[in-house]
């Protein structure tokens, strides 16, 4: 996931770190498919469960 979301690199301000870590996560949950999720994001399944 480092690579996939470009975390491996090293940022000169705190802020631009938040913002890289709150696009990286919603990024995962929205956008990436997951094998154990029967191929679903995992923002789609969590909103189907109810």
């Amino acid at each position: 996931m480092e690579d996939e979301f470009y975390l491996h690199q090293t940022f000169d301000s705190l802020q631009k770190t938040k913002k890289a870590s709150k696009n990286t996560i919603k990024s995962y949950n929205s956008k990436k498919l997951h094998l154990c999720l029967k191929y679903k994001t995992p923002n789609h399944v969590h909103q189907n469960v109810a």
